[in-house]
């Protein structure tokens, strides 16, 4: 008969780190890879509480900055590379989106496409992360402005889609030691953590309230294109090369492209509630989780565009 096994909030937490393997993702991301690590469920399976933690205390993006960011700083301590950290946090609220970074937060950005083909968001505000602990800083004063709303299944129920990026900027030492303009290759590794909203249905939660309504609606049509987008990338990994991938149909998905794609490293970690009245939807969940399993991805590293243009190719793979 197995031990009952006593553990904590913070042991669990942890494990989850090491078995999803998300140690290694950072380190790509340092490397100069896309990473993106998104949380995926229906409302109240605990996707806020997996990504950020209870006050931002331990959930996996705390444990990334703060067990792996400083591991920038330490390379360019050791004189190899030099490293410059970034960070930015957008709020795709109600199909608008929000700079949580900006003074302004009442000014709704436009997401564009960008000399990549894909997308990107103007004006975005990028703040310098020279430490982890600035890191942690930037994120607990941009998460207080998210938007939540209490319901029959979570009492503080994120309202909204988060998405928190971290962009390292890498110069390589020279053949003679030199950094700066004169250093060796540049790269820009990305690492994107997305907290989406959960799906729910009205008559679960009881919100009949008309700003309710509209979230709910919002919410449940960006998830639904998401879905739409992980079947045809899993029909296209299957030998369908004429799929179409409907990006555009919302902005979550405009907002994902960069970690959908293909070129970069991407984890979905599937939630799932533990009653019996949300089976449903936990099947659901695991239906998009096998979906992805199909995704094939052929990662690359991200250049700067002078290399790149020099080497006559967009990225170098590896």
């Amino acid at each position: 008969m197995p031990r009952p096994c006593r553990t904590t909030a913070v042991q669990l937490q942890e494990e989850l780190y090491d078995i999803c393997g998300l140690s290694e993702l950072v380190d790509a991301a340092l490397d100069g890879y896309c990473v993106t690590v998104f949380a995926f469920g229906q409302t109240g399976s605990g996707k806020t509480h997996t990504i950020i933690g209870p006050r931002l205390s331990r959930g996996a993006a705390a444990t990334a900055t703060t067990s792996r960011l400083g591991s920038a700083g330490s390379a360019s301590a050791g004189g190899g590379v030099e490293f410059n950290v970034s960070a930015s946090v957008v709020e795709l609220y109600n199909e608008s989106v929000t700079d949580l970074l900006a003074l302004d937060k009442s000014k709704t950005l436009a997401v564009r496409k960008d000399a990549r083909d894909g997308f990107a968001v103007t004006g975005l505000t990028q703040v310098a992360c020279p430490s982890d602990a600035a890191a942690v800083r930037y994120l607990v004063k941009a998460l207080q402005y998210r938007h939540t709303r209490g319901h029959k299944l979570n009492e503080y129920s994120s309202r909204s889609h988060c998405i928190m990026t971290f962009v390292f900027a890498s110069k390589e030492a020279g053949p003679e030691g030199q950094t700066g303009a004169k250093g060796g290759i540049r790269r820009y590794g990305k690492l994107a953590l997305v907290d989406l909203a959960g799906s729910e249905r009205l008559k679960d939660t009881g919100n009949t309230e008309k700003g309710a309504v509209r979230e709910t609606g919002a919410i449940n049509k960006s998830l639904f294109t998401l879905g739409q987008v992980l079947s045809a990338l899993s029909a296209r990994s299957s030998g369908a090369a004429s799929t179409f991938v409907p990006y555009r149909d919302s902005k979550l998905t405009q907002l994902l492209w960069d970690g959908l794609r293909g070129s970069g490293r991407c984890l979905m970690l599937a939630c799932l509630g533990p009653m019996r009245s949300a089976a449903e939807e936990s099947l659901n969940t695991l239906h998009f989780a096998t979906m992805a399993t199909r995704i094939k991805a052929e990662p690359v590293v991200l250049l700067d565009p002078q290399v790149r243009r020099g080497r006559g190719g967009d990225y170098k793979r590896t």
